[in-house]
């Protein structure tokens, strides 16, 4: 019983950290607190949102998956002795971070639109297997 309230605890964080982040929500905050945070001072400077110069980066890191952060988070989960407590919480924050990268997906090709999805094709989305084709052979179903 305490694995299924843990389960649903850390489900409900995720629910409701996902509904804060959706487009409505920040649309949202913007308009009512976003000189109080700073969000607009952020605007001003850089019109494409937080990327320098309104594009896409895609040096360093970002050149080998687009999204290290979560990579490197469900590394650090599962690269552990698991309970079997650690067990569901590394179960459910996994799914909470594969939806996150799908919705962030869908945000940012709305936002960038064509250089995204030129961006998706160059950049693997979480495990680098196009940066580990392009450097040693074909890897996968994709030619080279």
């Amino acid at each position: 019983m305490k694995y299924l309230f843990l389960a649903l605890a850390w489900t409900a964080y995720c629910v409701l950290h996902t509904a804060l982040i959706s487009e409505t929500a920040t649309g949202f905050l913007e308009r009512r607190l976003g000189a109080f945070i700073g969000i607009s001072q952020l605007r001003r400077r850089f019109p494409g949102g937080l990327a320098t110069g309104g594009g896409i980066d895609s040096t360093g890191i970002l050149g080998v998956v687009r999204h290290p952060w979560y990579t490197a988070v469900l590394l650090l989960r599962w690269a552990r002795d698991l309970s079997v407590a650690r067990l569901v919480v590394s179960g459910v924050l996994t799914v909470y971070v594969v939806v996150g990268m799908l919705l962030e997906e869908r945000k940012l090709v709305h936002e960038f639109g064509n250089p995204y999805h030129a961006y998706q094709e160059r950049v693997s989305m979480f495990v680098p297997l196009k940066w580990l084709r392009d450097r040693c052979g074909t890897i996968g179903p994709w030619p080279r």
